[in-house]
């Protein structure tokens, strides 16, 4: 018996097609069996939203150290809250152009949240139209640092703009370009960790004066930005935050 030969403008010999439909069957099937096994071994993108359908107004006591960011009265026995301010591209709250006062201010933003974090990030569209001051008396003060003590800790230096909601995924090495770009644009630093019981942890990221990080401290962080790194500070909370007083020049890469 003669082998099969294929030949272009000729019709498939049967036993040809029958291995040719066997092969690519075959790697069909592998196909998809890969695709399902790298989709589950990836890591989840977190339960973080951005609800862009309706904002929200907050009233509260504006203030830019050490970034920009509202402080609203807690619920009867909580700590006062505070919403770090972003725009609507890759720039924090200094670039909004915030008014400089005394008086409660009240803010339309879009809120940006994750888990049981809630809502820490409200994001202005327009500062002449969303940002006004109300006259109303001050309703709820700066809250006073309560220190926590010293800590080394691990974890992941991300740009909370787009790791609570912003951005799926919003951190690791796939996100590495984008988080620099807004933590260098002003959206304040913050340090993804696990507290003692394997909690998610969140710290916005301070100098060891307590004051953002800017200039020279800001360049020592950025190619540190989503890597594996390790960190050691002083931790404190203040209002709802967790904050952790850092020398960026001692961060060390896991």
């Amino acid at each position: 018996m003669r082998d099969a030969f294929y030949v272009g403008y000729l019709r498939m010999p049967k036993r040809l097609r029958a291995f040719v439909t066997t092969v690519v069957v075959v790697l069909l099937l592998g196909a998809g069996a890969v695709a399902l096994v790298a989709t589950t071994q990836q890591p989840a993108p977190g339960d973080g939203t951005w609800d862009l359908s309706e904002k929200i107004k907050v009233t509260g006591t504006l203030t830019t150290e050490p970034y920009a960011m509202l402080t609203v009265p807690g619920k009867p026995g909580a700590p006062p809250r505070q919403f770090l301010l972003v725009t609507m591209g890759k720039v924090g709250g200094a670039g909004l152009d915030l008014p400089a006062t005394d008086d409660a201010v009240s803010i339309t933003g879009y809120p940006i949240a994750r888990g049981a974090a809630g809502t820490v990030l409200l994001t202005v569209e327009s500062p002449e139209d969303d940002v006004a001051v109300s006259g109303k008396p001050v309703i709820a003060r700066d809250p006073v640092p309560v220190a926590l003590g010293t800590a080394t800790l691990d974890g992941e230096i991300v740009d909370p703009k787009c790791y609570f909601g912003a951005m799926k995924p919003g951190q690791g090495k796939v996100h590495k370009a984008c988080a620099t770009l807004c933590i260098q644009g002003g959206i304040p630093p913050m340090f993804v960790t696990t507290d003692a019981d394997g909690a998610p942890a969140y710290y916005l990221l301070v100098d060891e004066q307590g004051h953002g990080l800017r200039g020279e401290a800001l360049h020592a962080l950025l190619p540190f930005v989503a890597d594996p790194v390790r960190l050691t500070g002083q931790r404190e909370r203040v209002g709802d935050l967790l904050r952790l007083r850092i020398d960026p020049r001692m961060i060390e890469r896991r």
